[in-house]
């Protein structure tokens, strides 16, 4: 076994694009696309021309989108609904 896989993914601080797909069930191609973004987030970490990922900043995101989505869904006045096909949060684009 290598040094790399020793550690659980689930402790590792950051994460190879491979490993962070795998992780948060999404594909490379999106992780990618949403590290691209300009500013890039604060999740995302170039090595040279590799992308990796800050576990911990990416799971935090995604909660803070999980909260966002609830309070939109919570609200009463349909005037201040956002769109429901397509919702950004920094660092995250989600679609449905």
């Amino acid at each position: 076994a290598s040094k790399n896989s020793l550690v659980p993914v689930w402790e590792k601080y950051i994460l190879s694009l491979e490993e962070a797909a795998q992780y948060f069930h999404t594909g490379e191609k999106k992780l990618r696309r949403l590290a691209e973004e300009n500013p890039p987030p604060k999740w995302a970490l170039m090595n040279g021309s590799r992308l990796q990922i800050k576990r911990k900043i990416l799971e935090q995101a995604i909660d803070d989108f999980i909260r966002f989505e609830l309070m939109i869904s919570l609200e009463t006045e349909p005037t201040n609904a956002i769109p429901r096909d397509s919702v950004s949060w920094p660092g995250l684009l989600f679609t449905h």
